[in-house]
């Protein structure tokens, strides 16, 4: 069944709604027209800490980093206290899937190393480091960093 509304006119209400998280989501369920944009939205900033948004969860709901809503990111967030990136195989190749971010946050340990996020997104404009090496290889991967 297809949506009374032209799609444009769905894209608009929905762009609308884009501050709205419960209501983006109901507007996934009521109708399939409506996911693509909704996801726009709803996975334009993605943290992942070690108790409420484990990578490992994300990775078996998305289980293909090419089909998964990380294109849609431009905000990312990654506290290294939720696991070690050692121990997840395929972990570069799911990172990369996070490619138009904009802004990255590191809260990792004292002597960790995002190594799987070197070059992570071309458009990197801000790099927030929390208790992190600051690494030059990691700071040159990113040629459009103007604030750190």
């Amino acid at each position: 069944m297809s949506p009374a509304l032209p799609q444009e006119i769905l894209d608009l209400i929905i762009d609308h709604l884009h501050d709205e998280r419960v209501t983006l989501k109901t507007c996934c369920v009521v109708s399939k027209s409506c996911v693509p944009r909704t996801r726009k939205h709803l996975f334009a900033h993605v943290e992942f800490h070690h108790l409420n948004s484990p990578i490992g969860l994300w990775k078996k709901v998305f289980p293909d980093p090419s089909n998964s809503p990380a294109h849609h990111t431009h905000s990312l967030h990654v506290d290294e206290r939720l696991t070690n990136f050692v121990k997840y195989v395929g972990v570069v190749d799911w990172i990369r899937a996070f490619h138009n971010v904009e802004h990255l946050r590191f809260s990792f340990a004292h002597r960790a190393i995002p190594v799987p996020f070197y070059g992570l997104s071309p458009i990197v404009k801000s790099l927030h480091l929390r208790r992190s090496p600051v690494d030059l290889y990691l700071l040159c991967s990113f040629p459009l960093l103007e604030d750190l």
